[in-house]
């Protein structure tokens, strides 16, 4: 087993150990009455990349505040010293607050929150009990940004060049499932598992958008924008919908001309070698291949497609058939540049820390 396949999980093991054993040492000095909640937030708080970690401590905070105030405010206006009157405050800071979590689920916490103030020990007042709360989460979330920022940090823009290269390759398994769609051959079982592991794909992705974005708000890394790579690769993804519709459309009565066959599966060949390429190069943060064969490859499509339409006079299914793919060829061509852009950005950084 390679350490290096598995680097990213061990640094992220670390982190949360690093955290947890941190808060620990501060709740003892501190002697903190219930500083377990420090120490599990600490651990909990430490996310996969910083802007994650950010986002899931402003969180937590909020929804620890939300309802410690909440619940303070049902134990001193509702008399608790009965089952009845427990029952009767626990309704009374749970109805709102599960309201608000099902609308923000930021404010998840908020329930739980309430719930501890509320069923704390009888010797402590509500209003310590809240305080107590916030203040344990609050230096879990504070250890734990700190250790996410300065130990091991993982940053969420390399997280986002990553993941994009891992969807290229995604993208390019489902030009090679097109390509032989288009010949007759469609697998569309298959077609739609590759579907299904692509949206799963590009939802990791936006998430992992959002966390470089926080990142960069907060002036804690560098690089490209990461939302005009996330918004390429689905744009690309749209142009493989569209010739995905010509693969699993009935075909004309008309066979399509070998010519222009032959040309279709250099077409769909190229364009699959040139989206492998392009996730290999931002893994690498290296320079992005050229789109020459691609391009030639589409140039050979076309000039089959006007001279069949000039000589041989296509059915009409045909020629549709014919035009939606060259539309889906040029919209992918100029989507593979803008990608190619965002690739040569990405090793431009690399060049510019070297």
């Amino acid at each position: 087993m390679e350490f290096a396949r598995y680097e990213a999980e061990a640094r992220f093991a670390l982190r949360a150990t690093v955290a947890g054993v941190a808060t620990y040492l501060l709740v003892v000095w501190l002697g903190l009455p219930q500083g377990f909640w420090a120490v599990v937030t600490a651990v909990l708080v430490v996310q996969a990349s910083v802007g994650g970690t950010i986002k899931f401590a402003i969180d937590r905070f909020i929804g620890t505040l939300a309802g410690a105030a909440a619940g303070a405010v049902a134990a001193v206006l509702i008399p608790h010293d009965t089952t009845f009157g427990t029952g009767v405050a626990i309704g009374a800071a749970l109805l709102p607050l599960g309201f608000i979590a099902a609308l923000k689920p930021s404010f998840r916490i908020a329930p739980v929150t309430a719930m501890i103030v509320l069923l704390s020990p009888s010797h402590l007042d509500p209003v310590t009990s809240a305080l107590d709360r916030v203040l344990e989460i609050a230096l879990g979330d504070v250890v734990g940004m700190i250790v996410a920022v300065v130990f091991l940090p993982a940053r969420a823009h390399q997280q986002v060049a990553d993941t994009t290269s891992s969807v290229l390759d995604q993208l390019a398994d489902l030009v090679v499932l097109l390509g032989t769609g288009i010949s007759g051959h469609l697998d569309l079982a298959a077609v739609q598992r590759q579907h299904a592991a692509l949206r799963q794909a590009l939802r990791k992705l936006d998430g992992t958008m959002d966390e470089a974005k926080r990142e960069r708000d907060h002036h804690l890394s560098g690089g490209p924008d990461a939302e005009p790579m996330v918004r390429t690769v689905n744009r690309l993804r749209s142009d493989l919908i569209i010739i995905g519709r010509v693969a699993a459309s009935p075909g004309p009565p008309d066979p399509m001309p070998a010519d222009i066959a032959d040309a279709v599966d250099a077409v769909m060949e190229h364009g699959a070698a040139l989206l492998r390429d392009m996730g290999r190069s931002l893994r690498d943060r290296t320079q992005p291949p050229a789109l020459d064969g691609y391009s030639k490859a589409v140039d050979r499509f076309k000039a089959g497609q006007g001279r069949h339409r000039r000589l041989e006079s296509p059915s009409p299914s045909m020629a549709a058939r014919l035009a939606v793919l060259s539309f889906a060829f040029d919209q992918f061509t100029k989507d593979a540049r803008d990608m190619a852009k965002r690739v040569e950005e990405f090793a431009a950084r690399r060049a510019a820390l070297e």
